[in-house]
Order: C-alpha cells, then sequence, then structure tokens
C-alpha cells in the first residue's frame, strides 16, 4: 500500500472509491497513486497543490466533459480519453460516477459482470 504522505485524506477518499471494484489494485504511477484493473489504469490521483482525479472516459465523449470548466484535458495522457478533476470542486457521487465509467471502459468483460 502507498503511503498517504502528502496525499492524506484524498487518497483515503480514492481508496474508498476504488477498492470495491473487482480485481482494482493500488499502485504508484510515476509518482502518483492510482487505481488499475489488470494493466489498465482507472483513476489517478493528480498533484498538489490543487489535488485533482484523472480517469478515463470514452474519447468521443470527452469534448463534452471538457466543456465542464472544473474539467481539463489530462496532460500527456489526454489524448486516449482522460480528463482530470478538480477534485475540491465536484460532490462524491459525482467522483463515484466518474470513477465508475473509467473502471467500466477498462476492465473485462467477465469482470463487469461481477459489479
Amino acid at each position: 500500500m502507498i503511503d498517504s504522505g502528502a496525499y492524506g485524506p484524498w487518497l483515503a477518499r480514492l481508496r474508498a472509491a476504488c477498492g470495491g471494484y473487482p480485481q482494482a489494485e493500488e499502485y504508484l504511477m510515476v509518482h502518483h497513486p492510482a487505481f488499475r484493473v489488470g494493466k489498465k489504469p482507472f483513476a489517478i490521483l493528480g498533484s498538489l497543490p490543487t489535488m485533482t482525479l484523472g480517469v478515463k472516459v470514452p474519447k468521443e465523449a470527452q469534448p463534452a466533459y471538457l466543456e465542464d470548466p472544473r474539467i481539463t484535458k489530462t496532460p500527456y495522457i489526454g489524448q486516449h480519453g482522460w480528463i482530470s478533476l478538480d477534485w475540491a470542486r465536484f460532490e462524491d457521487a459525482e467522483i463515484r460516477a466518474l470513477i465508475d465509467l473509467s473502471y467500466r471502459g477498462v476492465a473485462p468483460k467477465k469482470l463487469l459482470s461481477l459489479i
């Protein structure tokens, strides 16, 4: 398990939101706490001081999400459908819904039947 360090309560919230998914695994992705299923990430905690959360949405839906001022295209991986959320500006239900969308977009079909 990753040491929460400076991520503190944000990492605890990420663990609570992601830990219940079948075969979800916490790991460190380029110095950022993240969750993946198999080798595919579905949630990445961003940098300080503004805590962000990266999730993958369907690439064709990404432009609609980017119309929301609380959302930006994730650096380096945004061209693959990743968006970054200004976590402090989102309700927990919104965060969980976007994490769920991201998980469902990368998880194998056999795991989706277990949700």
